[in-house]
C-alpha cells in the first residue's frame, strides 16, 4: 500500500481539493504546508463516513459512494460568509465541480493516498449555513455514467424520410454473433427506398434479412441491397409500415477488424466510445489482463431500450463476475476470482487489524447454493430464454442433506459452455458455504475489490476479496468486509490424500474432486468421461 496509516492513527490529515474555473481550493482538516508544494488551509470541520460495496452474480448490490465535506464558513474576523463571494460570483459554478480527497500524514505529498474522487452534486448538493458549507460529493462514476444508453435518437434531421414513429425510438447497440438469431423490429430510416438501420456503429457482416407481414405466417427471408456495413444499413424491395416488420441476422460490431465478444472487449467499448470517457480515462493493463480472464466467454447483447449506463455496465459486470471501480484516476477492471485458482502471491501484503474487530462469519447474506439452475440465451424479440442449464454439487447436496437451489439468468451469455462455465464458477464459490470475514483496519487506504491476505489468531494468510468497506475518518479506520477465497485457491474441494485419480474415481468422486480436464471437457486417462468442466 502506497501510505502508511498506522505510524499514528490520531495523526491523519484530509486534504480537500476543489478544481473550480477560476483555481483549485485547496484545504485540510490542519494548515497543512506540503513541502515544494501547495498549502492547504485548515477549514476542513469534517468528513462523513464512505460507504462502497460491490456485487457478486448472487446478490446484485452496486453502491457508489456519496460523502458529505464540510467546510469552515467563518472569516478571519470571526464574521460569517467565507465562501459566500466564491460561490456567488459569476467566475465559477460550484454544483458539477471535481473534488478530490486525501488521507495521509507529513509534509510531503507522496505520503497522501487519493480516498475519494467525485463532483459535487448537482441537485441538491450545496448547503450554507452563518457558520459552515456542506458539500455532498457524488462519487466520479455516479455523474459519468448517468449518460443515457443506447445514446442516440432516430431523427428527422438525420433522417428526413424516417417512418412514422420512429423519432421516439433509439438507435441499438449490437455486440456479438446474432447470425444465428433475429435482431428487430428494426426501424425504417428512409421509407422512399426501404432503407434500415440496424445500429448506431459499424458491424461486421449481415447473414440474412427476414420480414414478418403481419398475417400470422411469421418471419419469412427476404433479399436485401445496399448492404452497408459501416452504417449498419440495408434496403428491401418492398415494406409496408402498417403491418410489416423487418428483422436481421448479423454480427455486431467489430473493433480492429474482428468481432467485439469478449466482455472485457465490450466493457472497453461502452466506457471510452458509447459514454464517451475515451481510452485514457481506462487502465489499459487491468483491460488486457481482464482480456485473458474472460477469454472464455462470449457476450451477445441487443441494448434498445433507454437506461443509464450505469445501469448496463453494472449489469455486465455481474453478469460475468467483474468489478469495476477507479484506481488511480482510471477505470479499473478486475475479474471477481482475481488471479483465480490464486495463490498468496498475487494477493497484497497484510493488512493490520484493529484489537478486538475480527470476525469470520458462515453465509451471512444468505447465499449458500449447492445447485445453480441457469437460463440463457436470451431472445429479445420474443422476451425469453431459449435456453436453460442446471448444475450441482452432488458432495455438497449430500454433505447439506438437501438440494439448495438457486435461479440465476444470463441476459448476455448465450453459448452452452460460457454459460455452464459461469453457473459452475458459482457453485464453486458459494457452495463452501462463503464465508466473510470482516474488521476494522487503521490502513485507510483499503478499498473494494482489494486482494488481502489475513493472518488472525489460528488463521494464516487467509485469502479475501474485499467487497465492503465503511470508512469512518472520525475513528480513522475503515470497516472492511471481504469475501474469502480458500475454496477458489485450489481446484474443486480439499480431498483426503486416499482420493482415488480420475481414472479410477466415479463420476461422483470426480465431481467431490473436481478435476482439471482438457479443451474438449473430457479428464486425461478418462476419455469416456461425460464431459463436465469444473472450475
Amino acid at each position: 500500500m502506497a501510505t502508511d496509516f498506522t505510524k499514528t492513527a490520531l495523526g491523519l490529515v484530509v486534504l480537500v481539493d476543489i478544481e473550480l474555473a477560476s483555481g483549485t481550493l485547496r484545504y485540510a482538516t490542519e494548515d497543512t504546508p506540503l513541502v515544494g508544494g501547495n498549502f492547504y488551509e485548515g477549514r476542513v470541520a469534517g468528513v462523513q463516513g464512505i460507504t462502497e460495496e460491490l456485487s457478486t452474480l448472487l446478490r446484485p448490490i452496486q453502491r457508489q459512494g456519496t460523502v458529505t465535506v464540510i467546510l469552515d464558513n467563518i472569516q478571519a474576523d470571526a464574521t460569517s460568509g467565507f465562501f459566500d463571494s466564491s460561490i456567488d460570483g459569476s467566475s465559477n459554478f460550484w454544483p458539477n465541480t471535481s473534488v478530490t480527497i486525501r488521507a495521509g500524514e507529513g509534509l510531503t505529498f507522496s505520503e497522501y493516498s487519493t480516498v475519494f474522487q467525485g463532483r459535487i452534486r448537482l441537485k441538491d448538493g450545496i448547503k450554507r449555513t452563518l457558520d459552515t458549507l456542506e458539500l455532498v460529493i457524488e462519487d466520479r462514476r455516479a455523474r459519468e455514467l448517468s449518460v443515457p444508453m443506447p445514446p442516440t435518437l432516430f431523427n428527422t434531421t438525420t433522417y428526413p424520410n424516417l417512418e412514422d414513429g420512429g423519432a421516439s425510438r433509439r438507435i441499438p447497440l449490437l455486440y456479438g454473433d446474432w447470425s444465428s438469431v433475429w435482431v428487430g423490429p428494426l426501424t425504417c430510416t428512409d421509407t422512399t427506398v426501404n432503407e434500415f438501420k440496424i445500429a448506431d456503429h459499424a458491424i461486421f457482416s449481415i447473414a440474412q434479412v427476414g420480414k414478418d407481414p403481419g398475417n400470422g405466417t411469421g418471419i419469412a427471408n427476404v433479399s436485401h441491397t445496399n448492404e452497408n456495413l459501416t452504417a449498419a444499413t440495408f434496403r428491401i424491395t418492398a415494406y409496408d409500415p402498417e403491418t410489416d416488420r423487418v428483422y436481421v441476422k448479423c454480427e455486431g460490431k467489430a473493433g480492429g477488424g474482428t468481432l467485439l465478444m469478449n466482455p472485457s472487449d465490450v466493457l472497453d467499448d461502452l466506457l471510452a466510445n458509447v459514454v464517451g470517457l475515451g481510452a485514457g480515462a481506462l487502465d489499459s493493463l487491468a483491460f488486457t489482463q481482464l482480456d485473458t480472464d474472460l477469454a472464455d466467454l462470449a457476450a451477445r447483447w441487443y441494448i434498445t431500450e433507454e437506461r443509464a449506463a450505469e445501469y448496463y455496465i453494472s449489469r455486465l459486470a455481474n453478469e460475468v463476475g467483474m468489478d469495476l471501480r477507479i484506481a488511480d484516476n482510471l477505470y479499473t477492471p478486475t475479474w471477481f476470482v482475481p488471479g483465480f485458482p490464486g495463490t498468496a502471491a498475487l494477493y497484497e501484503e497484510g493488512v493490520n487489524i484493529a484489537a478486538g474487530s475480527f470476525e469470520l462469519r458462515v453465509d451471512p447474506n444468505q447465499e449458500y447454493v449447492n445447485e445453480i439452475q441457469y437460463a440463457y440465451a436470451y431472445d429479445p424479440r420474443t422476451k425469453n430464454f431459449s435456453k436453460s442449464g442446471v448444475v450441482t454439487d452432488s458432495a455438497a447436496v449430500t454433505e447439506a442433506g438437501a438440494t439448495v437451489a438457486r435461479s440465476v439468468q444470463f441476459t448476455i451469455i448465450a453459448d452452452d459452455t460460457d454459460a455452464q462455465t459461469l453457473a459452475q464458477r458459482l457453485l464453486l464459490l458459494f457452495a463452501g458455504p462463503p464465508e466473510v470475514v470482516s474488521f476494522e483496519t487503521p490502513d485507510f487506504d483499503a478499498e473494494v475489490a482489494d486482494l488481502i491476505s489475513v493472518t488472525a489468531g489460528t488463521l494464516s494468510s487467509l485469502l479475501a476479496n474485499a467487497r465492503k468497506t465503511m470508512r469512518e475518518f472520525k475513528r480513522r479506520l475503515v470497516r472492511l468486509s471481504a469475501l474469502t477465497v480458500r475454496s477458489a485457491a485450489s481446484i474443486g474441494r480439499w480431498v483426503e490424500d486416499s482420493h482415488p485419480v480420475a481414472a479410477s474415481s466415479t463420476l461422483q468422486q470426480m465431481q467431490q474432486a473436481g478435476y482439471w480436464t482438457l479443451d474438449n471437457g473430457t479428464i486425461t486417462g478418462v476419455p469416456t468421461f461425460p464431459g463436465s468442466k469444473f472450475f
